[in-house]
């Protein structure tokens, strides 16, 4: 029975660890813009872009160890299509997942449905966040901020 907690705590605290992990990585980037003068500088953005690629990086990961551990701890919970089993094939279905790609080659089961739903839509709110901040950021710069 302790499965059924797992199914949808794990969704919940990976969510609420991604929307964390995104927060700390765009004040981060902001203040560092700010402060070192960055923002008049597009290496800085360029910057700014690559430290928070590595943020949405650390969240797939984050997803990924989750489905790992929720496919071994929950029955009737699986991946089945086209997958190994290796921690690749585990990586590659969270990107595929967090950025709604989704090509359907690798198909969750049981107890995985919940979370995979809960990271396509976290994924696609975190990719927005970081959209609209590098938005505002190069607007700023072109406003000459």
């Amino acid at each position: 029975m302790i499965w059924v907690g797992l199914e949808w705590g794990a969704p919940m605290a990976c969510g609420a660890a991604c929307i964390a992990i995104h927060k700390f990585a765009v004040q981060l980037v902001s203040n560092r813009l700010t402060v070192r003068g960055y923002r008049s500088n597009a290496n800085g953005l360029m910057r700014a872009l690559v430290f928070l690629l590595l943020a949405h990086l650390i969240e797939i990961a984050l997803f990924a160890g989750a489905i790992f551990l929720l496919d071994r701890a929950i029955p009737g919970a699986s991946l089945t299509g086209a997958f190994q089993g290796s921690i690749e094939d585990y990586l590659y279905f969270s990107s595929t997942t967090y950025s709604s790609l989704g090509f359907g080659d690798i198909v969750p089961n049981g107890g995985l449905r919940l979370l995979v739903g809960v990271e396509a839509l976290v994924g696609l709110i975190m990719i927005a966040w970081t959209a609209a901040f590098l938005f505002a950021e190069t607007d700023q710069q072109g406003r000459g901020s």
